[in-house]
């Protein structure tokens, strides 16, 4: 078993990117013999329902901030470890950020 078999780390193997461009090229080519194009048509609401707005939250707790967080995705790195096998550990640093809420006020 190789790295790509964890996800936490597969995006690191040189050919993780070039197989899911291939995976999506397929499903692409697919889409575009078999099925309708969208249109305005199918993302309508229904009768009377808006979307006002759409905001992202993070809570003050999770952000360590005296008010909660809107509209902005906190990134920061950290190290992992995965166990491959017995003798063999995969460390490696990546990129992640505070969890987060979308806050979507509908209006009907």
């Amino acid at each position: 078993m190789g790295v790509m078999s964890y996800s936490e780390v597969s995006g690191r193997d040189p050919i993780f990117y070039r197989w899911h461009t291939h995976i999506e090229e397929i499903v692409q080519q697919f889409r575009d013999r078999k099925l309708a194009r969208y249109t305005k048509r199918d993302f309508r609401l229904w009768d009377g329902v808006e979307v006002v707005s759409v905001k992202t939250l993070i809570d003050k707790e999770i952000a360590a901030t005296e008010k909660d967080v809107k509209n902005m995705l906190i990134t920061h790195w950290e190290h992992k470890e995965i166990m491959h096998d017995q003798t063999t550990t995969i460390s490696y640093n990546r990129l992640n950020h505070l969890d987060f809420k979308y806050q979507i006020k509908i209006k009907n």
